[in-house]
């Protein structure tokens, strides 16, 4: 699993159209580190966020 700052996760995540976060199958999940600290999961497919990894394993 990759690790990233909030921002550069944003960054990625930013151009996703609709069509493509609807059949998003949650395949690249990422820790998404804010302020070194707090620490969130991020689908880089659809850029949803979550504080827990088990709500990605609904798609799969």
């Amino acid at each position: 699993m990759r690790k990233m700052q909030q921002d550069e996760f944003d960054e990625l995540t930013k151009n996703i159209s609709e069509a493509e976060k609807r059949k998003c199958k949650h395949t690249e999940i990422v820790k998404i580190y804010f302020l070194g600290a707090n620490t969130d999961y991020g689908c880089v497919g659809c850029g949803m966020e979550h504080t827990s990894l088990e709500a990605f394993r609904g798609n799969e």
